[in-house]
């Protein structure tokens, strides 16, 4: 034999060696003494074959320290201590969390073994399945056991009443012998209050989900590490398991309930499926409470839309005296009740968040005027000193939410009165910083009263809380006014705070940041001459501040006798006459005087006029006034009467803007609804106007309103009927007032379908919402189907009044 073939013999034969060095070192590494899983005799087959498939598998192990690799087949393992995964990690978790206390703590390092040993689980067997074709459900199920003792997590001893089937009815008791979790627990010397083989647990959990299909989780309800005798599992799909749990595990179950929560995966999603139902049933009942809110206002302001507004007619005719305090009581109690049902709806729209800011061009001093004024009357009628200042060097011209910024000022102020019996209250506003875009007010209200106990002073601004929260209170109310003023203010960037005065009564605080504006000029008022005769000394120097800020040429007198003598003595150019606005008892005496006197009888003239004396209006009319103010009155009110009174155009009365609701309109009887009617000259005082509303007690109320204000009103009872009257006379009317809710066709139909038919025409008749939905969502529907104007019931004759000026009254 040549020596070529010798050494390739040779060499053969080394590899045979090493061949079998390497099956005889696999096989001392990686054997089995006997079967890894107990199983019943019924399941003996199945997981006979199991052991058969994971000795296979792990037969191609390959161990390279070399290269840090452990491989079985394509798949690399990784060799770690077991207690790094169980003893270890959970007292590193212990101390880190220490501050939530040891079972917080635990939990937290419990949970995560748990979620990760599961998706490793699932993981695992998917991976495993593919490599060895696996379809099988139980058979892949069978092999998990069998894998788990093999990589070292523990042996598995199945209990008989085990009722493995892929559904719901899903269930294994089992016991882990040599469980590496608790055996790391007891080799440590520690021992644990409640179970500790999470890793087990969420592995085998992982698998047998994998394999089956089905959602499942485990459970141990007994743990070696934990004192009892064995480490017991209790695995079934997780809408199940505590019923398991409570069964095999009674007096574990209530001695140690929190160790046997539902692992966290399956909290966490159950939770997660919670919130989600949650979050769409949030949604439903927001949308639903709307609705709700939405109907419940439209029914309660209708009927009392058309009470206020009938009160107040009938309020203007002649009574006996006692019949006029009955109904001034009715009508205090109709706002107070309305009031409330504000205050609702706001609280309402700020809890679901819905509550937006409207920021708009607004005069600062004239709202405060136009809010204080309504509460001097009920100062007055209190006996209360009512005062407000606004300081020099706050800026006018504003520009924010003026509606929302009133309602605070009007609610503390309100508050202010309602408390006090003695002294009375005073506003100011300040001003706390200035930027070139912004302006940052501080709005102090002190008053004489009651005081807030001190343990209240942050309690109070919180819904429903009250000062006096007893059953005999005194003062009643919602508790809500503090509240939504808080949101408020808090929604126009400021804050608000209480504190008491150290000589009785309390003063309230709150900021906010508006923008500046620039200044809104009446150039044609500059350099009137006025005289302004008023016998209260505040209200002149707060109307002189007024006409002086419009740079009108003003004098100021304390007395008609003071009036007339101005009148007399000052020369004015030939081109402009004077002006006289008047606030005194005997108007009706100064004017008389004024009339006789022919140097001076031109004189233009508003009068200021308390309510009660509105019978002298005839009167003053004659005289040749231009304008009847009923206080209190605004400030934007006075400028529009001072223009009037320029150009000379006769007005009636203009009401104020109370604090009470108003009204709206109507319905006129059949024989006037509907006949053709030409539309009146420019001339011509009165409107032409279309009300559709079908609640035949506000149409009777709006008729005798309108028509009191020299108005003519046609009357269709839904939106079909008004599309036909436009149909037969499309020129007819100056204005439409429009309900919303109506039947046959709403409000919103027929301004679309009226807008439709104007398309291409030189026509667009002015549509005004009148309607008992005030959610500023409702506004927004209005506007969005065509609509050029809202009103929300009960209706407030200045609002209604300015409408119809604006859109129709040139």
């Amino acid at each position: 034999m040549s020596n070529s073939s010798r050494e390739r013999e040779l060499e053969q034969r080394i590899q045979q060696l090493e061949s079998r060095l390497e099956q005889s070192r696999r096989a001392s590494a990686w054997s089995a003494s006997g079967p890894t899983v107990h199983a019943p005799e019924s399941m003996r087959e199945v997981f006979n074959a199991a052991e058969e498939t994971v000795r296979r598998y792990f037969s191609e192990v390959l161990i390279d320290p070399a290269r840090a690799t452990i491989q079985i087949g394509d798949e690399r393992y990784v060799l770690m201590r077991a207690s790094s995964l169980s003893v270890d990690f959970l007292m590193a978790i212990r101390h880190l969390y220490a501050d939530l206390g040891d079972d917080e703590a635990f939990a937290i390092g419990r949970n995560f073994l748990f979620d990760i040993a599961h998706v490793i689980g699932i993981e695992d067997a998917r991976v495993f399945h593919e490599k060895m074709n696996l379809t099988d459900p139980v058979e892949r199920l069978a092999t998990g056991p069998v894998h788990f003792a093999w990589s070292g997590w523990a042996l598995v001893d199945i209990s008989p009443e085990s009722r493995p089937s892929p559904d719901a009815d899903y269930f294994i008791k089992y016991d882990h012998p040599y469980s590496f979790e608790a055996d790391s627990w007891i080799r440590a010397g520690q021992r644990s209050d409640q179970p500790v083989c999470f890793m087990n647990a969420g592995y085998s959990s992982g698998w047998c989900e994998q394999s089956f299909g089905v959602e499942l989780t485990a459970v141990e309800i007994s743990c070696r590490a934990a004192g009892d005798d064995a480490c017991t599992f209790i695995m079934a799909p997780p809408q199940r398991i505590r019923e398991y749990v409570a069964h095999y595990a009674p007096e574990n179950h209530v001695t140690r309930q929190d160790a046997f929560r539902i692992p966290t995966f399956f909290e966490r999603k159950r939770v997660e499926e919670e919130m989600k139902s949650a979050r769409r049933k949030a949604e439903e009942s927001d949308r639903m409470k709307s609705e709700f809110l939405t109907n419940i206002s439209h029914e309660i302001r209708t009927p009392m839309n058309a009470l206020i507004g009938m009160i107040e007619l009938v309020l203007e005719t002649p009574l006996a005296g006692s019949q006029r305090e009955y109904l001034n009581t009715s009508l205090q109690s109709a706002e107070s009740l309305m009031e409330i049902i504000n205050q609702i709806l706001d609280f309402s729209r700020i809890e679901s968040g819905k509550m937006e800011l409207a920021p708009r061009p607004f005069s600062l001093r004239g709202l405060i005027d136009e809010a204080m004024r309504p509460l001097e009357i009920l100062a007055e009628e209190k006996g209360l000193k009512l005062s407000w200042k606004v300081a020099d060097d706050v800026p006018d011209a504003v520009r924010g939410d003026s509606i929302r910024f009133r309602q605070v000022v009007v609610n503390l102020v309100g508050n202010a009165l309602k408390f006090t019996e003695n002294g009375g209250a005073a506003m100011e506003v300040r001003l706390e910083r200035k930027a070139s875009r912004d302006v940052w007010l501080h709005v102090v209200v002190k008053d004489t009263g009651i005081g807030i106990p001190v343990e209240k002073l942050e309690s109070i601004f919180e819904a429903f809380t009250q000062v006096d929260m007893s059953t005999t209170r005194k003062h009643g109310g919602t508790g809500l006014g503090l509240s939504i003023s808080s949101r408020l203010v808090d929604l126009m960037e400021g804050r608000i705070w209480a504190e008491n005065n150290p000589l009785g009564g309390s003063t309230f605080h709150f900021t906010v940041r508006l923008e500046l504006d620039a200044p809104s000029p009446h150039p044609e008022l500059a350099g009137v001459p006025v005289v302004l005769v008023v016998d209260y000394a505040e209200h002149r120097t707060a109307l002189e501040r007024v006409l002086t800020k419009l740079q009108m040429d003003v004098v100021t007198a304390k007395s008609s006798h003071d009036a007339l003598t101005l009148l007399m003595n000052r020369k004015t150019p030939r081109h402009r006459r004077h002006l006289l606005i008047s606030d005194v008892k005997d108007n009706l005496i100064l004017l008389e005087s004024i009339r006789s006197r022919p140097e001076i009888r031109d004189t233009e003239a508003i009068s200021l006029i308390a309510r009660d004396d509105a019978g002298d209006v005839p009167r003053l009319e004659e005289l040749g006034v231009k304008a009847c103010l009923i206080k209190p009155i605004k400030q934007s009110e006075l400028i529009a009467a001072i223009k009037q009174s320029l150009h000379s155009a006769k007005s009636p009365p203009i009401e104020p803007d109370r604090t009470r609701p108003g009204e709206q309109a109507v319905h006129v009887e059949p024989e006037t609804a509907g006949g053709a009617q030409e539309k009146k000259a420019p001339g011509e005082s009165g409107v032409r106007i279309l009300l559709v509303e079908d609640g035949v007690t506000n149409q009777k109320f709006a008729v005798a309103m309108l028509h009191r204000w020299g108005h003519e009103v046609a009357i269709a009872n839904n939106g079909l009927e008004a599309l036909e009257m436009l149909d037969t006379n499309p020129d007819v009317y100056d204005l439409i007032l429009m309900d919303v809710l109506m039947p046959v066709m709403d409000g919103l139909q027929a301004t679309k379908e009226i807008r439709l038919r104007e398309e291409g025409s030189n026509r667009r008749v002015p549509i005004v919402a009148i309607t008992a939905q005030a959610m500023k969502e409702d506004r927004d529907r209005c506007l969005s189907a065509g609509m050029d104007d809202y009103l929300s019931k009960p209706i407030r004759r200045r609002d209604l009044q300015k409408i119809i000026a604006e859109r129709v009254v040139k």
